[in-house]
C-alpha cells in the first residue's frame, strides 16, 4: 500500500498542481513507460523537486535517477526545441545522443570535499571559502534555517579528497494538502505599485523579488546601486526601494540617500547580512539577511504605516 492510500489522499499527484503547460503535460502524461513510473509512486524528494521546478519561473531542468531521466519547466521548455515535448521524462542519453559522451560524465564528478574546520562552519550565515563577490555564504544556511523551522535537520557528511554528501530531512505532514489550504498558506499579497530591488548577488536577488511579487509589488531589478540610480533617472518611478547594503562601488545607505533626495516621500528597507550596524544609517528601516516572506511582509507593512502617520502628521 502507498504511503498515500494509507493517508486517504484523494489526488496522490497533488504535488504536479501548477506549473503551467508544462504541468499539464505531466498531470496528463503516462509516466508507465518511462524510468520514473507512476507519479502515484514517485518518492517524497522527487516530488519536492517538481513541485519546486514546476512552480518557477526560471527555467530548470531535473536528471533523476540512474538513467539521468530529464524533466523540466515551462522556462526551460525552448531549450530542447523540436525535441520537445518528447524529451520530457527520457533518459539523458536519449535526449542528448550526440553530446552525452561529454556531457554524461559531468554528473558522476564530485566536489573535493571540506576539511573538519570548513565542514564545522558550513551552515554558518555568510561563512563561504568562495572569494569576495562570489557567494553570500547564505545558501546552507538557509536551508539548515527552513529545515529546523518546520522540525527538520540538514545533515552534512565530508572527506576531504572524496566529496560530499548532503540530506535534507523533513518531517511528513500526516494531513493532506488541498488547494484551499495551500492558498491560505501562501503570502496575502499586501503591497502595491514598483519595488526596485537592488542587489549584486543575482540568486539573493531572484528569491527576494519572487516574495515581493508575491506580496503584490511589480518588481524592477538593479544588480548595482549605480544601475537603479540609471534607473530612476531614465524614468523608473518607483514606490519602494529594497536595497543590499554592503555592495560593490556605492553601497545601499549612500543609495536611499540619492534616491530618496531623488523622489522625496521613496519608501526605503535596507537588506544587510551583517550584524554590525557600521555605516547604516540609524534612521534608515532595515532587515537582516536571511529573512523569510512574512518577516519581509511585516517589516513592509511597518514601513507603509509609519509612512502613513508621518504624511497625517499631528
Amino acid at each position: 500500500m502507498t504511503e498515500e492510500a494509507e493517508h486517504g489522499d484523494p489526488d496522490p499527484t497533488q504535488f504536479l498542481s501548477g506549473g503551467g503547460e508544462r504541468g499539464d503535460l505531466m498531470r496528463r502524461r503516462d509516466w508507465s513507460t518511462t524510468p520514473f513510473g507512476s507519479p502515484v509512486n514517485w518518492p517524497q524528494s522527487l516530488r519536492s523537486a517538481v513541485s519546486i521546478m514546476l512552480n518557477s519561473r526560471y527555467p530548470i531542468a531535473l536528471y533523476w535517477g540512474p538513467e539521468l531521466a530529464l524533466l523540466y519547466n515551462d522556462a526551460w521548455s525552448p531549450i530542447p526545441g523540436g525535441k520537445h515535448p518528447w524529451a520530457l521524462g527520457r533518459p539523458g542519453r536519449e535526449v542528448w545522443p550526440e553530446i552525452w559522451d561529454t556531457i554524461g560524465p559531468l554528473f558522476d564528478k564530485t566536489g573535493s570535499g571540506m576539511d573538519e574546520a570548513t565542514l564545522a562552519r558550513a551552515v554558518e550565515p555568510f561563512f563561504s571559502t568562495k572569494g569576495v563577490g562570489k557567494g553570500t555564504g547564505l545558501g546552507l544556511s538557509m536551508v539548515h534555517g527552513l529545515a529546523s523551522q518546520l522540525g527538520g535537520a540538514l545533515a552534512i557528511q565530508s572527506r576531504r579528497g572524496v566529496g560530499t554528501h548532503v540530506e535534507l530531512w523533513l518531517p511528513i505532514n500526516p494531513e493532506p494538502v488541498t488547494n484551499d489550504a495551500a492558498q491560505h498558506q501562501s503570502a496575502t499579497p499586501s503591497g502595491s505599485g514598483t519595488a526596485l530591488l537592488v542587489d549584486d548577488e543575482d540568486l539573493v536577488r531572484a528569491s527576494t523579488a519572487d516574495m515581493l511579487t508575491d506580496l503584490g509589488y511589480a518588481v524592477v531589478e538593479a544588480p548595482s546601486a549605480e544601475e537603479a540610480l540609471r534607473l530612476i533617472r531614465n524614468g523608473v518611478r518607483p514606490d519602494l526601494l529594497v536595497t543590499d547594503h554592503l555592495m560593490p562601488g556605492m553601497n545601499g545607505t549612500d543609495l536611499a540617500r540619492i534616491a530618496r533626495s531623488e523622489r522625496p516621500g521613496l519608501q526605503v528597507l535596507l537588506v544587510s547580512g551583517y550584524a554590525e550596524a557600521e555605516g547604516i544609517a540609524p534612521d534608515l528601516p532595515r532587515l537582516t539577511k536571511p529573512f523569510r516572506s512574512d518577516e519581509l511582509a511585516n517589516r513592509l507593512a511597518g514601513i507603509r504605516k509609519s509612512n502613513d502617520l508621518a504624511h497625517r502628521g499631528p
